[in-house]
Parts: C-alpha cells; sequence; structure tokens
C-alpha cells in the first residue's frame, strides 16, 4: 500500500504546502562493491510545485528529483537521482555522485531476496536507479 502511494506521489504534483514531508521506513543498498542493505529513511516533499524524494542512509543523501530541474541542495549529498515527476515512468533519470557528474540512469527492479534483475516490479522488491554510462546503482525499498 505504502508503494502505491508514494507512486502516485510521484506521478503527480503534491497539492499541499510547501516542504510538506511524508516520510516512510525503508531499506537502501548500493548495488556493487558493498551491497550490504541498511535501514534508511524514505521522504517525499513538495516544493516550489516540484516532487522530491530523498533517502537517508549512513548520513549520505539519495535524490531523485522533480519535473523543472531544480536540484535540492543538502550538503552530505553524496548520491543524486534526477527523475521527472510529471513524466515518471517515460522519461529518462539521470544519476551521479554530484551534480556536476549526474550521468543518464535507467529504472529497474530487483527480487527483494535474491537482488537479481526481474522484468516486473512486483510489491516488496527493489527499485533502483543505474547509470548507462557507469557503474552507480541505488536500491530502495519502503518496508
Amino acid at each position: 500500500m505504502k508503494k502505491i502511494l508514494l507512486s502516485l506521489l510521484l506521478l503527480f504534483p503534491v497539492l499541499s504546502h510547501a516542504n510538506d514531508v511524508i516520510a516512510f521506513d525503508g531499506e537502501c543498498y548500493v548495488q556493487g562493491k558493498d551491497s550490504t542493505t541498511k535501514t534508511c529513511q524514505i521522504a517525499i516533499t513538495s516544493e516550489n510545485g516540484s516532487s522530491y524524494q530523498m533517502l537517508q542512509l549512513d548520513k549520505k543523501y539519495y535524490l531523485e528529483q522533480g519535473p523543472n530541474g531544480e536540484l535540492l541542495n543538502l550538503d552530505k549529498a553524496n548520491y543524486v537521482f534526477e527523475a521527472p515527476s510529471d513524466c515518471y515512468n517515460t522519461c529518462g533519470f539521470k544519476v551521479g555522485t554530484s551534480v556536476d557528474k549526474l550521468k543518464n540512469a535507467k529504472r529497474l527492479f530487483r527480487d527483494y531476496k535474491t537482488k537479481k534483475i526481474v522484468t516486473e516490479n512486483k510489491d516488496g522488491d527493489w527499485i533502483c536507479n543505474k547509470q548507462t554510462q557507469g557503474n552507480l546503482e541505488v536500491c530502495y525499498v519502503i518496508k
């Protein structure tokens, strides 16, 4: 149910006051050398007509960005996701270690237990963004 709510909030602009935050508990990991799953906080906020998704994991922040190209400025941002919320499933994504190093990315899903790529997203599977020209991939699931 939380996953459906998250999808709806990202598909449509949030009709509330600026800086309202909806938070979920979840699990996150960075695919690669150390794919250790850790508890994280997943927050959705609306600011200036754009929706943002922020993942907080060990004081590192992972972001998804709204449709107008603004970047949420966080001092400790180590990974940045850029994803237009007005065309969430059809537009391209960007992922990088900083705003200056954003690269094109694709959305993919991984099986929750095996972390293997799956073609269809089932409730509870990992939602991931992976660079198309690079190795960075960040995944999360709402619990």
